[in-house]
């Protein structure tokens, strides 16, 4: 990009005056993502008693310990025959998709208490999550994520 110098200078602020199209790409590893759902399990009150990721291209492998009382009511009725003990316990393989810059789930194999959920509970639960996150634009440049590859050890988006 042809960066304003002077304004940055004079003003300092960031003035692109012309670019050619972005590359954009950007990694993420599993400590990140597993930050993330600590981070977003903390402000939304949820609790997890076991919780490990794993990625096994092209899928993300999660191995999950949660009593029933954290999830919501509605989400809960939805797999609640599926409970045991009071708790949810299992195992999600899952790949990502994005489109505009959001990050969505798609769900391959889901156990949960040794029981494989139906594909219309899992459609479901696919549309109630998704999309699961928006990645934010860095400002002054305009892109579009579209792509994602799931590495052995990172995440890696790009447009």
């Amino acid at each position: 990009p042809k960066i304003d110098f002077k304004t940055l200078r004079n003003a300092n602020t960031v003035k692109i005056t012309s670019y050619s199209d972005l590359a954009v790409r950007i990694l993420l590893s599993e400590q990140t993502i597993k930050n993330e759902f600590i981070r977003t399990a903390r402000r939304l009150n949820f609790h997890y008693d076991k919780f490990l990721i794993k990625f096994s291209p092209p899928y993300i492998e999660l191995e999950f310990s949660v009593p029933a009382s954290t999830i919501p009511p509605k989400d809960r009725k939805l797999v609640e025959k599926f409970m045991v003990n009071d708790r949810f316990e299992g195992y999600a393989a899952l790949r990502l998709e994005v489109r505009d810059s959001r990050i969505f789930v798609v769900p391959a194999k889901v156990i949960l208490n040794h029981f494989l959920l139906p594909t219309p509970v899992l459609a479901e639960l696919q549309k109630r999550v998704n999309p699961i996150y928006q990645i934010p634009r860095v400002l002054p440049f305009d892109y579009t994520l579209g792509k994602v590859d799931l590495l052995k050890q990172y995440i890696f988006f790009s447009n």
